[in-house]
């Protein structure tokens, strides 16, 4: 019988070695699911990291290409607007010129003077003492006068069509 304790108590011993080891076994499988789940972690991070930079790249290369087109975009502008200034400065150097070859009065030249400086205004209000200061007179009443035959003027199809100055065909 003695012999079969001592091959029980080594079988048992055995038995709690073998269980240590399983044990021990599963703590290092642990540890290494534990560590490959800070990789996984850490490259995932890292993944998100790179797709944020990468996204945001490209959120700044689009920003980029819309302020050039801005930029494209106010440059035509002012070119449209320069022509505009340049196309307005000679039909004003033209209507002077048709009104230094009629023999319109003082009056009606100032009267024409105000209607190009309402319609360059446009949505702009003038006031009767701009227009005092523009046609070199001092009294705000006598430009209040030259307004409303500048507007009368203007809605009779001024500068496109003047009553005073006589059509080429007429002359």
């Amino acid at each position: 019988m003695a012999t079969t304790e001592t091959e029980r108590a080594k079988a048992l011993e055995a038995k709690q070695r073998v269980a240590e080891a399983e044990a021990e076994a599963a703590e290092a499988d642990r540890r290494v699911a534990e560590e490959r789940a800070r990789e996984a972690k850490a490259l995932a991070e890292e993944t998100t990291a790179l797709a944020t930079t990468e996204v945001e790249k490209a959120k700044a290369m689009e920003a980029k290409q819309r302020v050039a087109e801005a930029e494209a975009d106010a440059a035509e502008a002012e070119k449209r607007v320069a022509e505009a200034r340049e196309a307005a400065a000679r039909i004003r150097l033209r209507a002077v010129e048709a009104e230094d070859i009629t023999d319109l009065s003082q009056r009606q030249r100032r009267v024409r003077m105000v209607a190009r400086l309402l319609l360059a205004a446009g949505d702009r209000e003038v006031t009767n003492q701009e227009i005092a200061d523009a046609i070199g007179v001092k009294s705000t009443g006598t430009a209040s006068e030259h307004r409303t035959e500048a507007v009368a003027l203007i809605q009779g199809g001024y500068p496109e069509f003047d009553p005073d100055v006589p059509a080429r065909t007429q002359a």
